[in-house]
């Protein structure tokens, strides 16, 4: 598993290995003190080893492939991950959605160059976006259909 040297978007694919048991190498990208807001440029040829030029990456048998979501939705299905029907499928999938949403809002802010910008978009994330989120995501959890602690009742999802 290839990331930059934080948490990001790679974090999600770190839980789900260790909820799958898996032992697995976590290779740091670091950018020798390049902003990390700013896209990496791949040298030409080494389109193999970073698929789409995007991290994270996961190297399964040999191949590498890219894409939080994708990553996610492979390691969900081989560890069962999703719930027995394809409605729990779709609770969880909506779920990973709503994050997602609110995940590109933090990156979009973080991006910013523009000082003031980033400014008014953090006030915003902080003020509106997040509380919105975080009530939507509270409610959701307060009237899920399945009882237990998870998502999907008594098993991790």
């Amino acid at each position: 598993m290839t990331y930059f040297n934080y948490r990001g978007r790679a974090e999600v694919i770190r839980y789900m290995l260790v909820v799958g048991g898996v032992q697995y190498e976590d290779i740091r990208v670091d950018l020798e003190g390049k902003p990390t807001r700013d896209p990496v440029t791949v040298p030409q040829g080494c389109e193999k080893q970073l698929p789409f030029n995007q991290l994270p990456t996961l190297e399964i048998d040999g191949e590498i492939f890219c894409q939080t979501k994708s990553i996610c939705r492979y390691l969900a299905t081989l560890f069962d991950l999703h719930g027995e029907t394809a409605k729990d499928r779709l609770y969880s999938e909506m779920v990973v959605e709503c994050v997602d949403d609110l995940v590109n809002d933090v990156i979009i802010m973080r991006r910013t160059k523009n000082e003031e910008q980033r400014n008014e978009l953090l006030e915003e994330l902080i003020n509106t976006t997040a509380p919105r989120a975080i009530s939507s995501f509270d409610c959701f959890i307060k009237n899920k259909p399945h009882g237990g602690p998870y998502l999907l009742g008594n098993r991790v999802s």
